[in-house]
């Protein structure tokens, strides 16, 4: 039985009024604009703003959990009508690695629109990208994912200027419902009639891109005549959501054959994190995470005011943005100071979000006076480089996904040697490591049709979903491919036997930290989803199926 919410109030990651309104957005004012319906009308008052102001606010993650319910501005929760909705001031982001690369013509109006500051972004957007030869690239100027629509869905024709400022990064105004034949039969994308498919069964689909991956390496020539097919039988991203998801692992397979490989450019990165956020309000899956992992930390940091985070999986860095304001709230007798050491491989990730992600959590963190050391290091140099060892007085933490697993091994020796105070391990429920490769694609086939019919689920706006789905979960698919297709030798054991056989022992979650994750699941505007314990992980499934995991370990004591 979960607490009741009210016991929740100032203790922690949990405080959240309502899971439905916790998702900051800036306003290009610095006043905050409350609605307060009002004999069946609604009237705006001003107040001032929230503060600090960060662009990690709005952007990536909700802020602290313990103030996620003045922080997160957002809609109300469905039926639960009387909640304001609530924007946030947006801060300045740094972005010098963005100078190289954005035309000097347009710096300064992609910068304004990130920040809010653009009168009317969706028009500013088609100004910039229209001028620009990468606009004309299809993945910007096709239906469903161009620019004619910059604010999701809402057309600015209709919608007075001063209302959509911010719309392209503040999709907090995203407005949805439950969705109830979504839950058990998932509804598709409203779309005219596909033309006459060749067996467009879900086994008959499934069998395909199985057989397809099994000899991608070994028979070119049949796996081409595979993908050919069913490039026939998906022939576009809409369906229902077994037939959208496999039209992603279709169009991965097709790059892994053809050797394509997919670059990021400052104005992909617009649209990546913007359908970031806009995911972040819709499904509860990145709250889980952040939350559960954040609620580990913070009790191992307990009487420590030097922190050292080694984090494999940095993502946008809003995990420690919302970590670093608890941290605050929890500390504010004691100055603290915490280095956020981040490895990533260059292979796998883009030096201009790694940049981003930089520049704005040290901005970030100079607005809450925090003492912020950030560096960022290549994956590569994890074998070579000695490490000092850590102070009795500092905690160090890991943070880890499973889906890292090529490198595991070698991240698991490097992490014992540290012997931290805590590691926390996500996992995206997509990952089966101890699976040879075609296995491994059904089962991350069967988790991306889960997770969307759970967004299914949730009367969302289509232009959002189908952004979504375009710049952040099929990136996500296509590196799932490229990595375990690569011929690199893995142990065939699970990532959990992985970390036991290295000398790692799970820890149990508080039972704080479970109550917490059932208090968030409640207040998730859909039903479908529930949490389930297995092991020592705490897991966000949606009818069953497992879309993310949280686990935490320590080193085995000999």
């Amino acid at each position: 039985m979960p607490l009741p919410f009210e016991e929740f109030q100032g203790k922690g990651i949990s405080c959240f009024s309502s899971f439905s309104s916790s998702f900051p957005q800036p306003p290009s004012s610095p006043l905050l604009s409350h609605r307060k319906a009002r004999g069946g009308e609604e009237e705006e008052e001003e107040v001032p703003a929230a503060e600090p102001t960060s662009v990690l606010d709005s952007l990536i993650s909700p802020t602290s959990s313990s103030t996620v319910s003045s922080s997160h501005g957002g809609n109300s929760a469905v039926g639960g009508g009387g909640d304001a909705t609530t924007d946030e001031q947006c801060g300045a982001i740094g972005l010098g690695d963005w100078e190289e690369q954005v035309p000097h013509d347009h710096e300064q109006s992609i910068l304004g629109l990130i920040m809010g500051d653009s009168t009317d972004p969706s028009l500013e957007l088609n100004s910039i990208l229209q001028t620009s030869p990468t606009f004309h690239d299809s993945d910007y100027s096709s239906p469903g994912f161009g620019v004619v629509d910059t604010g999701f869905g809402l057309d600015h024709h209709s919608v007075p200027p001063s209302h959509v400022s911010g719309l392209l990064i503040n999709q907090s105004q995203t407005h949805y419902t439950q969705n109830p034949a979504a839950i058990f039969y998932g509804h598709h994308h409203h779309t005219p009639p596909p033309a006459k498919r060749l067996n467009p069964g879900p086994v008959g689909i499934t069998e395909q891109l199985v057989k397809a991956a099994e000899v991608i390496e070994s028979d070119t020539c049949l796996a081409q005549g595979i993908l050919a097919r069913l490039n026939q039988q998906l022939s576009s991203p809409v369906g229902k959501p077994l037939e959208r998801a496999a039209f992603y692992f279709k169009e991965a397979l097709n790059n892994l054959l053809h050797n394509v490989s997919q670059t990021l450019n400052p104005y992909s990165l617009i649209f990546k994190i913007a359908a970031y956020k806009s995911f972040s309000e819709i499904s509860p899956v990145l709250q889980f995470a952040n939350f559960t992992s954040n609620q580990a930390l913070l009790e191992s940091f307990h009487g420590f005011h030097r922190l050292h985070i080694i984090d494999f999986d940095i993502g946008y860095g809003g995990q420690w943005a919302s970590l670093m304001q608890e941290l605050v709230l929890r500390d504010n007798a004691a100055p603290l100071s915490l280095k956020i050491t981040v490895f990533a491989s260059p292979a796998n990730h883009d030096q201009l979000e790694l940049g981003f992600t930089q520049d704005n959590l040290k901005h970030f963190a100079s607005e809450i006076n925090i003492s912020l050391d950030i560096q960022v290091l290549s994956l590569d140099l994890l074998g070579s480089i000695s490490w000092p060892n850590s102070s009795e007085k500092e905690a160090v933490a890991v943070n880890i996904s499973a889906a890292s697993f090529s490198h595991l091994p070698l991240v698991l020796r490097f992490v014992k040697h540290l012997s931290p105070t805590i590691i926390v391990c996500s996992d995206r429920g997509c990952e089966r490591t101890d699976l040879p490769f075609s296995q491994q694609l059904a089962h991350s086939l069967h988790s991306h049709t889960a997770l969307f019919e759970s967004l299914d689920a949730v009367n969302a706006n289509l232009d959002a979903m189908q952004k979504i789905e375009r710049f952040l979960i099929q990136p996500e698919i296509e590196k799932l491919v490229l990595d375990r297709s690569r011929p690199i030798e893995r142990p065939m054991m699970t990532w959990q036997a992985m970390f036991l056989q290295m000398g790692f022992s799970p820890v149990t979650h508080s039972n704080f930290t479970e109550s917490q994750a059932e208090c968030l699941v409640q207040r998730t505007p859909v039903r479908g989803f529930h949490v389930e314990k297995k092991h020592n992980s705490l897991l966000l499934c949606w009818q069953r199926t497992e879309l993310v995991g949280v686990s935490a370990w320590r080193c085995r004591s000999s």
